[in-house]
Parts: C-alpha cells; structure tokens; sequence
C-alpha cells in the first residue's frame, strides 16, 4: 500500500509576513507576458510583454525560462534583465499551441505537449526538434518521474489512462487505468514512483503506483472538479485546485499522508484557482496558486506545514501558468490582459 508521512513537526522554515499588495498594473504593449514575483514576500520584480498566446512555461538553469504559446512559438526569457533572449517557431498548423512543458529526466531536452494531443521533443538549447509521437488518444498532462528515472507519465483524459514513457526512445511502456478524465499530474514519491492524478467529472483525486498498475483514492469527485495538482515530496504533502467556475465555493485542498489516512484542509479562495506550483527549497514550505477574478489575478501563498495563507499579491489580467524560478528565489505567473 503506498502511504507517506505528514510532516507538521518544527523545521528550520522560513517565517514570512502576511499581507495584501494593491493591484500591479502594467503598460507594456503586449497583452500577454510574465509577471517576475519575489517568493519572499510577492512582491513584483518586473515583467516580461510580448509573449503573444503565452500557455506554459518551465524554468531552466540560472536565470532562464522557456515560455510556450498557443501559436506554437517557444520564448526564451532571461529573469535577470527582465529581456526576451530569442524565440522561434517549433510547431504549427492546427493544433499547434503548446499545452505543457517538461524538462526530460535523462537529456538536454524538453517534453511539450500541443493542442493536438502530439508530444514533441525539443532540444532546450537549438529548439530543434528530436522527436515526435502519440501516447493516447486525448493527452491531457504530463510530468517527469518524480525519482529522474528515464521516465515521463502522460495522462489522456479521453480513455482514463496514465502511460508510461521510456525517454531513451520514447516508446510507450506501461498504461496504467484510472479513474475518468484525469486533467493533471505530478510526481509523488519515488522507488518506485508513484503520481498524484486530479480528475475533472467525478474521478477524483488518486495516487498513482506505477510499479503495481494501481490507483488509491485520496478525494472523491463530489469534492471537484479539480484543475491541477502539485506535490512537495519532501514534506509528502499535496495541493489541488478546485476553481467551482459556476459557483462561489472555489478553494484550495490540503492534503497529508499519515499511515493510516489522509489529512485535509480546505481554504476558501477569492477568484477561481486555474494553476498550482510548489516551491522547491525545504526551508521555504509554501504552496503557490494563481486564481482568475475578473479581469484580476490573485497570487496566493500557502504555507503547507502551517496551513494557513501567508501572503498574497494581485495582478492584472488572466493566469495561465505558473511555476517557481531560480531554485525557489522566483515566482512566475503567465498572463494575459
């Protein structure tokens, strides 16, 4: 049975102060771009326009960060001048636009998954295309093993499957049932991996152990439905979002693994959370989420060990991704005005 350990012990953390900063405005021409956020306190170091059709994104070494669009067009930012280093077509026609970025955890290579349900391979310094291939009928997400086995997880929220991928030459392995329309994944713990699966209809949240081909189920999907998920696996805690885009009732769920059985906790949002990221330092034990409000984006903090929101920002416009950046430093927000 796959269980882990809630960890609310004390750890040398990183206490923050709370607050709410007043809306971020900004002039640049393009409507859609990067918002640069301090993890230490949310508050805005710069932001990147120009970014037509900005979907995903994923951070690299250093200073740098890979943007893909809804044109099929891949922008490689430097958050150190706040400057678009280059960009360059990689895919197109119908289709075409970029859904989701993954770094592979055997080469110099990123994972994209477009809107026409391809997965692409690109070289993350030429932008060259290595390869391309299917892994089921409707691919919905995908994540990277959570234990840098030569493996990345698909999920097809058609077919209610998750499939395996061997990146050595990316044939499809195991596929793995699960419950209907799963929407996004992450990775959970390793030896051997285990994903979390967060499921639009009524599929749940689930864990996924990928060595025995099972699931186990964390919520049920009267509690969604869900749009994303991250996990800190250090501290074996999980976040889903659940956005209620028809009603009032959008919120955050805390999730901790005793022994015995799960461990929630709900938080009531302002706006609809669309996007989750964990930061990746142990010291600092936050969740982050982006959540739509209008014509508004609010920037939420979540401090996992504590279980209570510490800070958030708020932003213009619409968010379409968010992820950490500079091992923890950063955080990134797409959006678009």
């Amino acid at each position: 049975m796959v269980a882990g350990r809630w960890v609310a012990a004390a750890l040398c953390v990183l206490l923050l102060a709370g607050g709410c900063h007043e809306v971020t405005e900004y002039t640049d021409s393009g409507d859609f771009g990067a918002v640069i956020l301090r993890t230490s306190d949310l508050s805005v170091v710069g932001y990147v326009a120009g970014m037509d059709g900005a979907r995903s994104l994923v951070s690299m070494g250093g200073s740098r960060f890979l943007v893909g669009t809804s044109t099929g067009r891949v922008y490689e930012v430097d958050s150190g001048v706040l400057e678009i280093v280059r960009h360059q077509q990689v895919t197109a026609g119908s289709g075409a636009g970029i859904r989701r970025m993954v770094k592979s955890p055997s080469a110099s290579t990123i994972y994209l998954l477009t809107g026409a349900g391809k997965i692409l391979e690109m070289d993350s310094e030429t932008f060259g295309i290595v390869d391309d291939f299917t892994a089921g009928v409707s691919p919905s997400d995908i994540c990277r093993s959570p234990g840098s086995i030569p493996r990345i997880y698909v999920s097809d929220m058609e077919q209610g499957r998750v499939r395996e991928v061997w990146t050595s030459d990316n044939h499809v392995g195991k596929v793995i049932e699960v419950p209907e329309m799963p929407v996004a994944l992450a990775g959970y713990t390793s030896d051997p991996d285990v994903l979390v699966s967060a499921h639009d209809g009524q599929g749940g949240v689930n864990l996924v152990d990928t060595q025995a081909g099972g699931t186990i189920n964390l919520l049920s999907g009267t509690g969604g439905p869900f749009s994303d998920v991250a996990v800190a696996t250090q501290d074996s805690a999980i976040c889903i979002s659940i956005p209620d885009w028809d009603g009032d009732n959008a919120e955050l769920r805390l999730i901790g693994l005793t022994e015995l059985e799960p461990v929630e906790q709900s938080f009531s949002m302002e706006g609809h959370p669309t996007c989750v990221a964990v930061n990746p330092t142990p010291s600092i034990p936050f969740f982050y989420a982006a959540c739509a409000d209008g014509d508004r984006t609010v920037v939420v903090a979540l401090h996992y060990l504590y279980g209570e929101v510490q800070m958030t920002a708020e932003l213009e416009g619409y968010p379409w991704a968010i992820s950490t950046h500079r091992s923890g430093e950063y955080l990134i927000v797409l959006t678009s005005m």
